[in-house]
């Protein structure tokens, strides 16, 4: 159970601490190039992670899906920004041009009545 909690946070460490460095690097190298690079890094240690014989095989490819999971994060962020982007709607909060309302309190009223 240890190896198992160590595993998850290697994976989470590794993709928190190098999403920010990961997106610098996309935009001086090129973002289409860094996802394309994560997207076959992150399969090949998914491959290695599901063959994995040892406890310390599946930690460290864990370590290597986070680092290409912080390698697709803004890379695929950045590229959908761009794709859809509306040149009318560059300073505006929303579609109508006012503050998008927030989901929050209905979302609370819709749930008031679950059993969590």
């Amino acid at each position: 159970m240890n190896d198992i909690r160590t595993s998850e946070r290697t994976h989470d460490m590794s993709v928190t601490g190098l999403v920010i460095t990961m997106g610098t690097l996309g935009d001086r190298i090129g973002r289409r190039r860094r996802l394309m690079v994560g997207t076959a890094v992150f399969a090949l240690a998914s491959l290695v992670c599901a063959w994995a014989t040892s406890p310390l095989m599946l930690i460290a490819a864990r370590g290597v899906q986070g680092i290409a999971g912080a390698t697709l994060m803004p890379s695929t962020l950045a590229l959908i920004t761009n794709m859809f982007r509306d040149d009318n709607s560059a300073g505006r909060p929303s579609r109508f041009g006012r503050p998008a309302p927030s989901p929050v309190p209905r979302w609370g009223l819709c749930s008031a009545g679950c059993c969590w």
